[in-house]
């Protein structure tokens, strides 16, 4: 497979040795890549850098193309004149600031020949920092590729015109990913091949220009794509920066402020002319494609952005207790997620409730993970067989996963990580609410229609009290507490997370991980969703008269003379 790699560089004279000896030293065949710099006009020596790592590495490549521009056209379209230099399939859209791992071409030839057919760019997993937006654990499906590390289809770049040329920095990237699925292509995220970036140097740095043409380009993406309200939306959003220079985070200093709200005021008035302009031209040309707009993102957000866990990729057996009941088209997926765990020493605990339905699914596509099953033949109810489930199980560490939930790749790293470096009793991370309309359960084929950022909270007992804010799959723990405390109450039919949450943090801490780990689906359907509600608050006046008794110190399960109402 032979790659187009294209570079865009500004006075980046720093980057580009560690740069280019990267990806000498990949373990890959170099006469496959082609090296495309342009330079926007640099006044530093960048060029002269450039033109010494061709002469040095330059024999090693298929080619290595040094193309010195005269102006500074942005990064886009610094890039669209790179793209017209080369001829190769696929094109590597690669910021300067960052380097490539030795396996990162050799993984990513195999993703993409195991893509579907209907995958038309892919993006890479930046290294420390990982981008929080949501994807599909499933699939790796996502709604916008990052620029600074995305390959695309050339074909499809070029019948697409590039990136936006009206775009000179920051959310081209969003621009032309809308593009392709505006044409019907999907983007997918790889999770599992990474490279470094150095965007952010100390983290979370404020860059003056970012955070000003995020606004400004949030603004013209609503115009190109969105309602009048979408576009009246960005325009409210940005006239706060030149008025008052809004949003800026508290303890910016003055020159940044002042900069930002110089630009601001000189790009205010002609943008309001140019971007309704561009919503009259484009209002109606969108079809079924209608993209989400949240304040200045374009999708939604986890935690733990700008925060670093070391790798874990040994420890402890952890098992992963999966509820079921005559759902193997369900549970397929929460399998699969177990499967792609980066931790790999886990095993799958799973009970289902009733006939062994899902046992042949499971031998069948799930020869390769460490399955514990057990079919109950006769229905006993979700907590008798979670009691099951957990004494069955062998790990060190116990995490729940309902059968229609799904963990991120990093999810078992990242927690049994935490709980052994701070020889904790009991971590929880954050995680994604995916509402869904369910279209199928056989096939089990569902829409996702709204996805919220959720369990976000440091950990309190009043907060533990008063809300279930802890999803279920979010919280892994020590075997020894289910040892010790028990199980669930079997007595409940609902809200049972709740109470034997709330009953082991009652002795043992619960900490948080700041980080966005799983997926967990509720009901998009109003009616549906008001009738589980339903269900669930006949059980909320029974816990909290148990949850009175755990304050006082009895922390059975079931508590005697304590009936449901």
């Amino acid at each position: 497979m032979k790659f187009d790699i294209l570079f865009v560089t500004y006075n980046s004279s720093k980057w580009i040795r560690s740069l280019v000896e990267s990806i000498a030293a990949s373990d890959y065949d170099l006469r496959d890549l082609t090296l495309i710099f342009h330079d926007n006009a640099s006044t530093d020596d960048s060029v002269e850098r450039l033109l010494e790592a061709k002469a040095q590495y330059g024999a090693r490549f298929g080619g290595f193309i040094v193309d010195a521009g005269k102006k500074n056209v942005g990064f886009g379209a610094g890039n669209n004149l790179a793209a017209s230099l080369g001829e190769n399939e696929y094109l590597f859209i690669f910021n300067v600031d960052t380097k490539m791992h030795t396996d990162t071409l050799k993984r990513l030839e195999e993703e993409i020949l195991g893509s579907d057919p209907s995958v038309g760019m892919w993006e890479l997993c930046q290294k420390p920092y990982e981008h929080p937006k949501y994807y599909d654990p499933l699939t790796g499906y996502t709604s916008w590729c990052s620029g600074a590390c995305m390959i695309v289809r050339r074909q499809i770049f070029e019948e697409l015109g590039g990136f936006d040329k009206n775009i000179f920095m920051y959310a081209e990237d969003v621009d032309l990913s809308w593009n392709f699925r505006k044409h019907g292509w999907n983007l997918k995220y790889l999770w599992n091949v990474e490279i470094d970036h150095y965007s952010y140097d100390p983290e979370n740095l404020l860059k003056p220009i970012q955070f000003l043409y995020s606004y400004l380009n949030n603004w013209y993406l609503r115009a190109k794509y969105g309602t009048f309200r979408n576009f009246l939306g960005g325009f409210m959003i940005f006239q706060r920066i030149p008025r008052h220079g809004a949003y800026l985070p508290e303890g910016t200093s003055e020159e940044v402020r002042q900069t930002v709200l110089k630009e601001a005021r000189k790009v205010f008035i002609p943008s309001c002319f140019k971007f309704f302009f561009t919503w009259l031209k484009n209002a109606a040309r969108h079809g079924d494609f209608h993209p989400v707009f949240r304040w200045i993102d374009y999708e939604a957000q986890g935690t733990g952005a700008f925060t670093l866990y070391p790798p874990c990729d040994d420890g402890p057996l952890v098992s992963i207790v999966i509820r079921t009941m005559s759902r193997p088209e369900a549970l397929r997926e929460a399998l699969y997620s177990v499967r792609q765990q980066s931790y790999k020493n886990v095993e799958a605990v799973v009970v289902e409730d009733g006939p062994a339905d899902s046992e042949e699914m499971i031998r069948r596509e799930f020869p390769d993970l460490r399955v514990n099953y057990v079919a109950l033949g006769e229905n006993q109810g979700r907590c008798k067989a979670g009691n099951i489930a957990m004494s069955r199980a062998k790990g060190k560490y116990l995490n729940f996963l309902d059968d229609d939930d799904m963990l991120y790749p990093k999810h078992v790293e990242t927690l049994v990580g935490f709980l052994e470096r701070e020889n904790a009793w009991a971590a929880y991370a954050g995680a994604f609410e995916s509402r869904i309309d369910v279209l199928s359960k056989k096939p089990y084929s569902y829409q996702v229609r709204e996805v919220q950022s959720v369990c976000t909270q440091d950990f309190t007992e009043e907060e533990m009290l008063d809300t279930n804010f802890i999803p279920i799959q979010c919280l892994m723990f020590r075997r020894e507490i289910f040892e010790e405390l028990g199980g669930f109450d079997t007595t409940v039919e609902t809200f049972e997370d709740w109470d034997l949450w709330t009953r082991y943090s009652m002795k043992y801490p619960f900490l948080r991980v700041d980080k966005t780990t799983s997926v967990f689906r509720t009901p998009y359907d109003p009616q549906v969703f008001e009738a589980r509600k339903a269900v669930i608050e006949r059980t909320r006046p029974y816990l909290m008269e148990k949850f009175e008794h755990y304050k006082a110190g009895d922390l059975r399960a079931e508590i005697p003379g304590l009936e449901r109402k």
